[in-house]
């Protein structure tokens, strides 16, 4: 298995989504506020949402220190010339399928070491598994199945 570290992007749409969610009052996100209730994610704040993708930053960078070893970023495999800085959030296209994809390429990378046994980890593998269903959920097969 190889481990690098994501674009600030791939985290910044994880994030746009949960503080999309946070905000809307439609019934798809009741279930990612009540995820981010149990997980005590918090994006209320500018300040909570900065320090999330800043936490989810760190926890890539410590999959990838775990994997080679390395402990600075600076030369840890991924995008070239990128600062922690630039980890911060910035609303992006938050549509759930390509957050679904930012989210499982973020826990690819994060598989390494004692960071699968994170709490952090852990709300990632459910948000994961709770987009996966929203997605689903609005194909049309899945709309004209059989209930029961």
């Amino acid at each position: 298995m190889s481990s690098f570290l994501v674009k600030p992007e791939t985290i910044q749409r994880i994030v746009s989504l949960l503080y999309l969610a946070h905000n809307n009052g439609q019934i798809w996100a009741s279930s990612f506020q009540s995820l981010m209730a149990r997980h005590l994610i918090s994006v209320s704040e500018s300040k909570d949402r900065d320090a999330l993708c800043k936490r989810l930053f760190e926890l890539n960078v410590q999959a990838v220190h775990e994997r080679y070893g390395d402990k600075d970023y600076t030369t840890m495999p991924g995008p070239k010339g990128v600062k922690p800085e630039q980890y911060r959030f910035k609303i992006l296209d938050a549509n759930r399928v390509q957050v679904f994809m930012s989210v499982q390429c973020l826990i690819y990378q994060c598989s390494e070491g004692n960071v699968p046994k994170t709490k952090l980890f852990k709300f990632l593998e459910a948000l994961e598994n709770m987009l996966a269903r929203s997605i689903v959920q609005q194909l049309p097969e899945y709309q004209k199945g059989e209930w029961g």
